[in-house]
């Protein structure tokens, strides 16, 4: 049955917001393609989180341009744990009571989008907008078994029980962002009409050339997690070793977080390759400085490995370091291989080797002019496959129409 026009949208999640890496830039990318489709989009956060960049935002407020809101008037958790506990719990309340009143009840919005994890804010809440006949969709861009292995408070074995029963029965749909996560979804007994593809989404504007331009020039980036099994840090630093031999001067600039462990490990990896006068370690960094980092490079790095996150995810850092029109050196995980090709829009690393990546590495270095003509096709398959209107554009077709068509 085809629903009428929509007018407004609320992101409801669990994840750091405004600032949060790449679950917070999905969102931004969503609410700037639903702007662009004369729709406007609010962001519900449902609890507090430890993300430094947020401290000091206030609980209610915009950023660039975009609404949100903590219902429970907590953005940053407390350093006590009890404390933080209870501020968890309490925001999780006070934020349930704020999304039945104002969306199941009073109807302020035309349908939500659920982008996180939180089984127990999720039963409620679907249920719930099911009984008020509120549509809710699920975002998925990650593996969902992730998030199950994950858990604290339920057993792995209970909460995918949870959400394969109940919890994506009474979903609307769903918007995954790969082929390999619609099949997974299938397999699990999700009827296909309920599913749509949503790429990932990057808003070019915010990657144009002088961005905050500190005037240093000459560097390669690397943004992602210290985690080499996610992101595979020390391969880029195994590979940077070995184009040092002939190239020096490379300068590394790295912007990164991890647990302790991942730190010390990072930094030993470091002094064991005598690489402290070319890499700097940033740390966390808020979105405009990251977007400044990636934009004023001469080169962008990822090095991750083979894995089930890579394989059904697709990572954000690559559609936004193709954005730049600075050339790109990669792995090719899940659903890159479908849009990337060596020497055309990307340096392709073959493998996960280091000799393989300092290879592609020192391809760049030896001819400037063709790693521009790289970066320009790499930025021009952004264009054309990631933006953020066109993609909001098949949400609001699928929610009109109540179903996908192909």
């Amino acid at each position: 049955m085809k629903k009428s026009q929509t007018g407004s949208t609320v992101i409801v999640t669990s994840v750091p917001f405004p600032n949060g890496y790449a679950p917070a830039n999905r969102i931004i990318n969503y609410c700037n393609g639903f702007a662009g489709n004369k729709v406007s989009a609010k962001v519900v956060i449902i609890k507090p989180n430890q993300e430094i960049n947020n401290k000091g935002y206030e609980p209610r407020g915009t950023f660039d341009g975009i609404s949100y809101i903590f219902p429970g008037k907590i953005v940053s958790g407390n350093d006590n744990l009890f404390i933080r506990k209870f501020q968890y719990i309490y925001s999780l309340v006070s934020s349930l009571c704020y999304l039945v009143y104002n969306y199941c009840l009073r109807k302020k919005a035309d349908f939500l989008i659920f982008y996180g994890f939180n089984p127990i804010i999720e039963t409620i809440l679907t249920i719930t907008a099911k009984a008020f006949s509120l549509s809710i969709y699920r975002e998925e861009s990650e593996y969902p078994f992730l998030f199950f292995n994950n858990s604290r408070l339920l057993s792995e074995r209970f909460i995918t029980f949870l959400y394969v029963k109940i919890i994506y029965k009474y979903y609307a749909g769903f918007l995954v962002m790969t082929r390999p996560i619609r099949e997974l979804l299938i397999s699990l007994g999700v009827n296909e009409k309920k599913i749509i593809i949503i790429n990932q989404t990057v808003s070019m504007n915010r990657f144009r050339p002088g961005v905050e331009n500190s005037g240093e020039s000459d560097y390669f980036a690397f943004i992602g997690s210290l985690n080499q099994q996610k992101d595979g840090i020390l391969t880029t630093l195994d590979a940077m070793s070995l184009v040092l031999k002939t190239h020096p001067n490379v300068k590394l600039k790295v912007a990164g977080y991890g647990s302790k462990e991942d730190l010390a490990i990072f930094k030993e990896k470091i002094v064991m390759l005598n690489l402290k006068k070319n890499v700097e370690f940033l740390g966390s960094l808020n979105a405009q400085k990251a977007i400044a980092l990636i934009v004023n490079a001469i080169g962008l790095l990822s090095s991750r490995p083979e894995s089930i996150q890579a394989e059904y995810g697709f990572p954000t850092k690559i559609a936004e370091y193709l954005a730049t029109a600075n050339p790109v050196i990669t792995t090719l995980t899940g659903e890159l291989r479908f849009l990337l090709t060596n020497n055309v829009n990307a340096f392709i690393v073959s493998s996960n080797e280091q000799a393989d990546f300092a290879e592609r590495w020192l391809s760049l270095l030896n001819d400037r002019e063709n790693a521009k003509r790289i970066g320009k096709n790499g930025q021009l398959l952004a264009k054309s496959n990631f933006d953020p209107v066109a993609q909001s554009k098949k949400i609001l077709n699928f929610h009109a129409n109540g179903s996908c068509v192909t």
